[in-house]
């Protein structure tokens, strides 16, 4: 029983610290269902719009939130090619995955969706690029825990001012701190109120 109670102590230990040192913070607004762009940095994407259907991304992905919402970053226009895009900064803990729906809307503007992950050094560890025009998804998985920036952009590749085209992007919220740490820290902290307890009763019956 003591050996039980001892490792159900040590689940303490090990889950209360990791919730302390947890190193992350959660997107804002990923999922752009307050109908705003709260928490993207828009400086280089002022077309950027939340919308709940664009060309032929109706419905959105989930079969049973037809209307949700989702971000829209038009392709500049002019005669030059070029891009839009927003960003976000978050930390994230190795092992972490976020998944991002995105696509293409071309109209006459030929060009692509692109997603792209630095991390604190500026080094690129993730990307995807499509000219689909359905939605398709990418998961970014974290090589380490530190802080990533997540860049989702609209890029025009060829010189033509017609219809605009645009990229679309819906994402996950980065997972809450794991259920299993809170669980051991739970059963740890019960494990060792426990021992206690028992410890006081032989310590009055002696």
């Amino acid at each position: 029983m003591k050996k039980i109670l001892t490792a159900l102590g040590l689940c303490a230990a090990l889950g209360v610290q990791a919730a302390i040192v947890w190193p992350r913070n959660v997107f804002t607004n990923p999922d752009f269902e307050s109908g705003s762009l709260t928490g993207w940095d828009t400086t280089y994407a002022p077309s950027a719009t939340v919308v709940t259907s664009a060309g032929s991304f109706n419905p959105y992905p989930d079969p049973l939130a037809p209307n949700a919402k989702f971000l829209q970053i038009t392709a500049p226009s002019g005669t030059g090619t070029g891009s839009q895009s927003v960003s976000q900064t978050v930390n994230m803990s190795m092992g972490d995955t976020v998944q991002i729906w995105y696509g293409y809307q071309p109209g006459t503007r030929a060009g692509n969706a692109t997603i792209e992950v630095y991390d604190v050094g500026d080094n690129l560890v993730g990307s995807a690029t499509t000219t689909a025009t359905s939605w398709q998804t990418y998961s970014f998985t974290a090589p380490s825990t530190g802080a990533f920036t997540f860049y989702l952009s609209a890029q025009k590749t060829v010189s033509h001012s017609g219809g605009a085209g645009f990229a679309v992007f819906d994402m996950s919220a980065v997972p809450e701190p794991r259920g299993w740490l809170m669980g051991g820290a739970l059963l740890g902290m019960l494990g060792v109120g426990e021992f206690l307890r028992r410890r006081r009763a032989a310590q009055k019956a002696a």
